[in-house]
């Protein structure tokens, strides 16, 4: 029996409002007029992207989602 593949997508958790109370003195530091924030990433290299290439980098093999991801990426698999 193959394995099936379990693609999954991170999110990050996010701490409720009242588990950050005791940061309260942190507040006014900074002038959020002038931050600027970047809001996500992107890469794509000899490997595909940042997952599958750690994945290689890590582990020296790709996944069985590793390898569907990548295919993906190629345009080897359409959904």
């Amino acid at each position: 029996m193959a394995p099936l593949a379990k693609f999954r997508s991170h999110m990050p958790k996010v701490k409720d409002y009242d588990s950050l109370q005791h940061l309260h003195y942190m507040q006014g530091m900074v002038n959020l007029d002038k931050v600027v924030v970047i809001t996500g990433y992107g890469e794509v290299g000899s490997y595909g992207n940042a997952e599958t290439r750690w994945e290689i980098e890590a582990f020296s093999e790709l996944s069985l989602e590793g390898c569907i991801e990548l295919a993906w990426i190629m345009g080897l698999i359409r959904h």
